[in-house]
């Protein structure tokens, strides 16, 4: 992600002001920037831009709260809970409170810091793939704080206790692998995922060629699979909708929604108002076909 380049500040402080090390970590870096910004161009018409459009509205301060507190449940959840612990184990112990520590503290803040204030981040436990890149800094300081420990031991001796203690972490994380892939099905989303192909087949089946689709979490499917023209229902309001459905009507379109059985009550009642019957389920998906245009809405 670009927001990567928030991690700039960490390898500043790892690598010091040594010119020759600073000058080859930009050499570096500068293939990925330069393929990434060849990319954005393409794609979106710009170095800078981004399928996003404008993400500055995604940011506000009032998400902090809500984030910080789902972010430390899924990391107690999904790491070894000593791990949340570990890194102040190893502040309190004055040979680890170095340029490394500093840098890891950064690393792992200036990530989660940012995601923290983002709107989406705090919605459900795979949003945490915005974190990811903080989780190796987050592991590195547990480490330290396991060195800590060692340092100070007196009943276990300290290549005794880095075998034990890296034997429980291993077990641990496996365990709690193998429970969430479990618990969330993770193995099954490669059939999970063909309801997106086969949507947009029944789609097609169904209505004309120049239909308007409706959709959200199909639109990437129906952009890449079909050349039906596509309506975000998210990104616009009940009076424009209305207005689009008389425009799409009075060319000769037929209007159909393509939504998950979770979205299709918010979408159309909240989004997208009007005559709607039901046609066809395929799977978790639901499409509908508006029967007539909102009443009282013209073209003008």
């Amino acid at each position: 992600r670009p927001t990567n380049l928030i991690l700039l500040p960490a390898l500043l402080i790892l690598l010091g002001l040594d010119w020759r090390r600073l000058g080859l970590a930009a050499l570096g870096g500068l293939p990925g920037a330069a393929w990434l910004a060849f990319y954005n161009h393409v794609l979106y018409g710009g170095a800078l831009h981004s399928g996003y459009g404008d993400w500055t509205g995604g940011f506000a301060w009032s998400w902090g709260l809500p984030t910080t507190w789902h972010f430390l449940k899924w990391f107690g959840l999904m790491l070894p809970a000593p791990l949340l612990l570990l890194p102040f184990v190893a502040l309190a112990h004055r040979d680890f409170r170095s340029r490394q520590m500093l840098a890891l503290a950064v690393w792992f803040g200036a990530v989660t810091g940012l995601y923290a204030f983002y709107e989406v981040s705090h919605e459900t436990w795979w949003c945490l793939r915005f974190i990811l890149p903080a989780v190796p800094a987050l592991i590195l300081a547990g480490l330290l704080g396991l060195e800590a420990i060692a340092r100070r031991a007196t009943t276990m001796k300290p290549d005794r206790l880095y075998s034990v203690s890296a034997a429980l972490l291993v077990i641990w994380a496996l365990a709690l692998s193998v429970f969430w892939v479990h618990h969330f099905g993770i193995t099954g989303l490669k059939n999970a995922e063909k309801i997106y192909s086969r949507a947009c087949a029944a789609v097609l089946d169904e209505f004309p060629p120049n239909t308007l689709i409706v959709t959200m979490q199909f639109s990437g499917a129906f952009y890449y699979y079909t050349d039906c023209p596509i309506l975000r229902w998210d990104m616009v309001t009940p009076a424009e909708f209305a207005r689009y459905a008389v425009l799409a009507q009075e060319a000769g379109r037929t209007i159909a929604a393509v939504e998950l059985k979770s979205e299709e009550g918010h979408a159309l009642r909240e989004h997208c108002p009007g005559d709607w019957v039901r046609v066809d389920e395929i799977g978790n998906a639901v499409i509908w076909r508006l029967a007539s245009t909102p009443a009282g809405v013209t073209s003008q």
